[in-house]
């Protein structure tokens, strides 16, 4: 049965026996019965109140009250954030998509553009003379490094 049909009842019945109910003590007769009959109103009524609260708790609706942080908001002094440190790039990593792959009579070759090199890294001039290539492709010369002779003096290709 419902929480609020079995209150009504408790509270009705309440109030129905303090009414019939005979005095023990003397005194004025109507005037008891009128304080029992607002009592047993009072009973009822807070039987019901109390019935919803519980129904409303139960169902989520009315939520206990929480005490507010009030508290402006206030970085802690102790707590030092540090500075990025600034983004190195090592001499010795070379920029990847200067690399090229270009056919030729003797077959594909590999080598890093000496003008994409120019372009993207700083110290194209400090790189091995040795590694030095000179590819030609159907009537055109293109000057850059192969990357094998590269890796052998310590350089490296970047992954982007």
């Amino acid at each position: 049965m419902s929480r609020k049909f079995i209150a009504v009842i408790i509270a009705s019945s309440i109030a129905l026996t303090t009414l019939t109910a005979s005095p023990s003590f003397a005194g004025s007769r109507d005037r008891d019965k009128a304080l029992l009959g607002i009592a047993g109103f009072i009973l009822l009524g807070t039987a019901i109140a109390d019935a919803n609260n519980r129904d409303h708790q139960d169902r989520g609706i009315v939520q206990p009250h929480k005490p507010r942080d009030v508290r402006p908001h206030v970085r802690d002094p102790q707590v030092i954030h540090p500075r990025p440190l600034p983004h190195r790039v090592s001499r010795y990593v070379l920029p990847s998509h200067c690399l090229r792959k270009v056919h030729t009579r003797q077959g594909n070759v590999r080598f890093l553009g000496r003008r994409c090199l120019q372009n993207n890294y700083r110290a194209v001039n400090r790189l091995p003379q040795q590694c030095s290539v000179r590819v030609k492709t159907r009537g055109k010369v293109r000057n850059g490094f192969a990357p094998r002779c590269l890796r052998l003096f310590g350089y490296r290709m970047s992954r982007h």
